[in-house]
């Protein structure tokens, strides 16, 4: 049971490597997260307005038409905010866009958040789902937002 339990714990660190992913109910990790702007994994810390650059991977075994996706930081009080992401459907943000068809995909998503007060854990969390709702992707991670100056 111990050795489960451990191998269980260390998978997120061994598959996201400088990434601390904190899974989703009822919806896989993905297969690759990473974030251009935070090299030294998390948690991250980014100024307020920074423009972020989110790479995310994703398998599925079926044919994907579109990828409706949330994108939230929840702050410190629980206070859960959704923030726009430029592309709307995750399709938009994939080289090819859809459909897709059985395989791993990585979506990238360059976005600016802002309106976080400076100086505040957050978590940032992203769930990507198909065109049945059924969940592809879903993971968050901890930050914190500096002022610009």
């Amino acid at each position: 049971m111990f050795k489960f339990l451990l191998f269980t714990t260390l998978i997120p660190a061994a598959v996201f490597g400088k990434f601390n992913i904190k899974p989703c109910s009822g919806i896989n990790l993905p297969t690759n997260f990473d974030i251009r702007e935070c090299p030294n994994g998390s948690p991250c810390d980014f100024k307020v307005g920074e423009k972020i650059t989110l790479d995310i991977s994703f398998k599925t075994d079926k044919k994907v038409d579109s990828i409706p996706t949330v994108a939230e930081i929840t702050r410190s009080n629980g206070e859960v905010q959704n923030f726009p992401l430029p592309s709307g459907d995750a399709c938009n943000a994939i080289a090819g866009g859809c459909p897709l068809g059985p395989g791993e995909h990585t979506v990238r998503f360059p976005v600016v958040i802002g309106g976080i007060p400076a100086d505040e854990p957050v978590s940032i969390a992203v769930t990507m789902r198909d065109q049945n709702k059924a969940g592809l992707a879903c993971g968050s991670i901890d930050a914190k937002f500096h002022p610009t100056n």
